[in-house]
């Protein structure tokens, strides 16, 4: 009761009070139904009088029946919001089954809520049961305890087979429901509240007792505003972790979004000052789109019209004629047959105040039937989209192969395919690292380990053995060089090669084109027997190791020469490869050669012993070898062994003996024979002027 002076009351007042507030109880008293006990005693409270009263109901419960042991419901009445206690009470020939003998009830508005107490009565035996049937019944019964544990059990099963009578068996019954009912154990749950991002900004652990339902009143936080109910509830379960969660957006996320409407005008105002006041999820979505309603209420309209347009050709492939729009309205565009958007890529366009004119949308025609060596002799544009309609690589091995090589030609940031872990392996195994068939695969040197891959692939659903993987890909220069490099490298092949040039023809221009385009990048030196020559910096921090150092800085090492040669040989329409291996001393022993070989092809990653990098090109349907580095070196360092030409078409038995090379030739052509005969009797003149 609280003191009347603390309300301003005069004692005699409150006198007055009290004895009206008795004579109240007097009358409740005659209602049953009615509780009394939560009527307030002593003056009035002023922070009560606005608050809903709502009505709640106790009911206690056979636990096997449904039926009110009391005869009747008992109706109580306090305010919403406020948290009620009721105590179970007692029955002659019963137990409470439910636990603990108190529960609470937070009280909502425009709800009639219950607390139920179950009982299950002392003994459900009849004293006429025959006994055998009755220790069957009782066995069943214990059984059906669920909070004793297996020990307990068989202790009272064995009581059961030793009892002589039903009453007996009857106080075996009272026994374990006592023992059933106070071995309830205390559960712990999570009360926490979470952003709209799924961060939880608190947290607190609570303790109450297993298949209990717990409810929970969401806290007010002053930079949120609630999505979730107001009083969520759980019913709790051992073993289980048990959380209720409400779940909130923050007031300045709500801000950011009407500050992303331009058109909202004097509304801005009125609509901040709602976020305060908002509660629910519900409320919160139809309060953005009262928002989205008056933005576009306020928006300009625009006259456009559309052009669908293939990005590579420029061929116009639709139009749509000049129609009204409203600024901000999205667009959902037309597919077309055959293409994928482009630009915009999610085929939508969301119009502007710029747009009354006409809108051009970008699509690129789907790669999936596109063979690998007609891709490859394609000029590449950077700014150009890879479309693909099935990315399921699963059983399509070497269409993977493929697949990822168009991916690195198109200078993504990164594959995503569905397959299994036997398609990953050839991936990694055929590809990475290895000779292949694209020069520009180089571009991309680091790759992450398969393992990671492995780590971070996602299920699909359904599927056992299938994964999406996900592969970062980093190059070695920039988007800009590289489209640059390409587009030299395109005009110098358009240029200078053409459809009835023989084959020989082509990769001689290839070749002389390469020697007279690059310099070396390593450090100059009287006597290369005598000093070590390092690699040297080229200028706009460009890595010597690509074609973007040869075409724009006019220098580099053995893999720009031959990036440049296979990239130049695929616009030329020429089939060949870029081996990487190892180049050794020429006057190595037979046994130390053996040695090398051994050591190196026997390494789970050979690659990492590799020093130098060629090219293999296919001529008249016969494989050759060419070194165009090599030649450039030896020129240059070995006048006494100048000879053009002395490493251009070589078979792969003359570089593995002669020369004395290793690499993985099960990743190669089998190159049979060398174009001619003697390489130190070749007469051909090199050329050295050339249209770029």
């Amino acid at each position: 009761m609280r003191k009347t002076k603390e309300r301003g009351f005069s004692v005699r007042f409150a006198k007055k009070m009290v004895s009206f507030t008795l004579a109240l109880i007097l009358v409740l008293s005659v209602f049953p139904s009615v509780s009394y006990a939560s009527i307030p005693v002593g003056g009035p409270d002023l922070e009560e009088a606005e608050k809903v009263q709502v009505k709640y109901d106790v009911k206690y419960l056979d636990f096997e029946t449904g039926e009110n042991i009391k005869g009747y419901t008992v109706t109580k009445i306090d305010f919403a919001g406020n948290t009620v206690v009721e105590k179970a009470e007692q029955f002659d020939g019963y137990m409470l089954a439910s636990c603990p003998d108190t529960k609470s009830l937070l009280l909502k508005e425009g709800e009639r809520q219950t607390i139920a107490f179950y009982y299950t009565k002392l003994s459900s035996l009849p004293a006429e049961h025959d006994l055998v049937l009755a220790k069957k019944d009782a066995t069943a019964k214990i059984n059906s305890f669920k909070w004793l544990d297996a020990d307990e059990k068989v202790d009272f099963e064995t009581k059961i087979d030793a009892a002589t009578s039903i009453e007996e068996l009857q106080n075996i019954i009272r026994d374990a429901e006592s023992d059933n009912h106070y071995a309830v154990p205390q559960v712990k749950y999570t009360y926490q509240c979470m952003d709209s991002d799924g961060v939880v900004f608190y947290s607190i652990d609570k303790i109450d007792f297993a298949d209990n339902t717990v409810h929970e009143l969401a806290s007010y936080e002053y930079e949120y505003v609630l999505l979730s109910d107001r009083i969520q509830d759980i019913t709790l379960e051992q073993g289980k972790k048990n959380v209720i969660t409400f779940k909130y957006v923050k007031k300045s996320l709500l801000i950011r979004e009407l500050d992303a409407l331009k058109y909202l005008g004097d509304d801005k105002e009125t609509l901040l000052e709602e976020i305060s006041s908002l509660s629910g999820e519900e409320e919160v979505e139809a309060f953005l789109e009262k928002a989205a309603k008056i933005n576009k209420e306020n928006a300009p309209k625009v006259n456009y019209s559309l052009k669908y347009i293939d990005a590579d050709s420029k061929a116009v492939l639709k139009t749509v004629e000049e129609t009204e729009g409203i600024v901000e309205d999205v667009l959902e565009l037309e597919k077309i047959e055959g293409y994928a958007f482009s630009n915009p890529v999610d085929g939508e366009y969301t119009l502007q105040e710029d747009d009354d004119r006409e809108i051009v949308i970008e699509l690129v025609k789907y790669n999936d039937d596109v063979d690998i060596d007609t891709f490859l002799a394609q000029r590449i544009n950077y700014d150009s989209k890879l479309a693909y309609k099935n990315t399921n690589f699963t059983g399509r091995e070497q269409a993977l192969i493929d697949y990822v090589t168009k991916v690195v030609y198109n200078r993504d940031l990164y594959v995503k395919f569905t397959a299994t872990e036997k398609e990953l392996n050839a991936l990694y195994g055929k590809l990475f690292n290895r000779p292949n068939r694209g020069g520009n695969f180089r571009f991309v040197r680091r790759w992450p380990s398969k393992g990671d891959v492995l780590a971070d692939a996602e299920a699909v659903e359904g599927s056992e053995d299938q994964k999406v993987f996900t592969i970062g890909l980093m190059y070695d220069a920039s988007k800009v060089d590289m489209q640059a490099t390409e587009d030299a490298i395109y005009n110098v092949v358009k240029n200078n090669i053409t459809e009835d040039m023989s084959d020989f023809d082509k990769i001689k221009l290839i070749n002389d084109y390469a020697i007279y385009k690059g310099e070396m990048a390593i450090t100059e030196v009287e006597d290369p027997n005598g000093a070590h020559q390092s690699i040297i910096n080229l200028p706009n921090n460009r890595m010597s190791n690509n074609t973007v150092a040869i075409m724009l800085e006019g220098k580099g090492i053995c893999e720009g020469y031959s990036m440049l040669v296979s990239r130049m040989c695929e616009l030329a329409g020429l089939e060949s490869k870029f081996v990487n291996g190892y180049s050794g001393n020429p006057k190595f022993t037979a046994q130390q050669r053996a040695f090398y070989r051994n050591y190196m092809l026997k390494s789970k990653a050979p690659w990492r012993y590799y020093n130098h990098s060629w090219n293999q090109v296919k001529i008249d349907g016969k494989w050759y070898n060419i070194d165009t580095y090599y030649e450039k070196y030896f020129s240059k360092y070995y006048p006494h062994m100048k000879q053009e030409y002395a490493r251009f078409l070589l078979s792969n038995d003359y570089i593995k003996n002669v020369e004395f090379r290793i690499w993985e030739e099960q990743f190669t052509a089998n190159a049979e024979k060398s174009y001619f005969k003697n390489v130190y009797s070749i007469y051909l003149k090199p050329q050295t002027e050339f249209v770029e």
